[in-house]
């Protein structure tokens, strides 16, 4: 017999995997639950490729909510702000999957079409095999009257030319009276989508998935889904999955995507229709203007150019992934440059003020 299971490489991998939505909504003035699945990702596959190493995890999040805890099983974070810092002894011993647990509490007069998101950044960087996957952002829909069995997609809206993944969550609920014994999703995928590139990141039952054409299929046989009227928070269920954009795709392009639900015998139900549309990066809006900024070329071997939409100056500074500063520059008008020329490869954050306003930005440099 031939044996082909994983072994480690030389050094290690860790980064950021994903980030799911509890069983709870975004809804406000009520509490939902985000796991964001980071740490060693070798976990991920039954190995442990990073004992021994050391580093941090820094979540910082933004939108109408306030941070309410560690969810059960997880670690409890130091809170500075809305930045929470996990100090990480050995990344051999952290559950990927559950570590990075977080409750939050939305505001009471927060609006539908706002989101709560997350800047994730895992260190060090220092012997990772792959620092790519080091930082990542994450946005989640606050709702209000909603079906629970939906569709979400990150990133939200739009992509970018130079963007490849999305990420899609699907989550279900048995609203019926008695419990389901056999569920499955059925998900029609778009023709904009590369299907042989489709990974799955996790789920809430065990699931089996079947890939037929631009048709996915994820089962999951007797499950027997307790229904809501007996059992409300144990009704439900979730799948996650990332798959490339093809490429070359113009720009204007939409990508749209809704799945099915079968609970046993009955009649599918339908979830909504997320769409994105592949448009060059949005800027990010300044809090206290109109101002927007943005950054090309991105990644980049050397110069980065700053646009912003404002006659102001503009102090920036580059920071590294470990947060010490390690560029300060002012600028006096827009699409002038910084040069990253003297720095080492890797991922780094671009921090613009102008007028009182600041806005943070990733850069990669090769």
């Amino acid at each position: 017999m031939i044996d082909y299971g994983f072994g480690c490489k030389a050094n290690f991998d860790i980064g950021v995997l994903s980030a799911v939505r509890d069983s709870g909504m975004l809804f406000p003035a009520q509490q939902g639950g985000i796991h964001v699945k980071a740490g060693d990702l070798s976990k991920f596959y039954g190995l442990n490729c990073a004992a021994g190493v050391s580093g941090a995890v820094s979540i910082t999040y933004s939108g109408p909510v306030s941070f309410a805890g560690a969810m059960s099983g997880a670690l409890a974070p130091t809170v500075a702000g809305n930045t929470l810092t996990y100090t990480i002894a050995d990344f051999g011993i952290v559950a990927i999957q559950k570590a990075f647990g977080l409750r939050f509490l939305v505001d009471t007069f927060a609006q539908i079409g706002q989101q709560l998101c997350l800047d994730v950044v895992v260190t060090p960087t220092a012997g990772d095999n792959n620092v790519s996957n080091n930082t990542a952002t994450y946005c989640f829909p606050i709702v209000n009257s909603y079906d629970p069995n939906m569709k979400e997609v990150s990133p939200i809206n739009t992509i970018a030319p130079s963007e490849d993944w999305l990420t899609y969550t699907i989550h279900f609920q048995n609203l019926g009276n008695a419990p389901a014994i056999h569920i499955y999703v059925l998900d029609t995928l778009s023709n904009n989508l590369d299907v042989s590139s489709i990974q799955i990141l996790g789920s809430s039952h065990r699931m089996l998935t079947e890939i037929k054409g631009k048709f996915a299929r994820f089962n999951f046989p007797n499950i027997n889904l307790v229904d809501s009227l007996t059992n409300e928070p144990e009704s439900k269920g979730w799948l996650q999955y990332k798959i490339k954009k093809n490429k070359n795709l113009a720009l204007g392009t939409q990508i749209k995507n809704t799945a099915s639900i079968y609970f046993d015998f009955n009649a599918p139900v339908v979830t909504n229709t997320v769409s994105n549309t592949v448009a060059e990066p949005l800027s990010v809006a300044f809090l206290s203007s109109e101002a927007v900024v943005g950054l090309y070329p991105n990644p980049t071997t050397n110069d980065v150019f700053i646009t912003y939409t404002s006659n102001s100056t503009a102090d920036v500074t580059l920071y590294n992934m470990n947060g010490a500063a390690c560029l300060k520059q002012q600028l006096t008008s827009s699409n002038q440059s910084i040069s990253l020329s003297d720095l080492p490869a890797g991922v780094y954050f671009v921090s613009v003020e102008i007028a009182g306003s600041v806005v943070r930005k990733k850069v990669v440099k090769w």
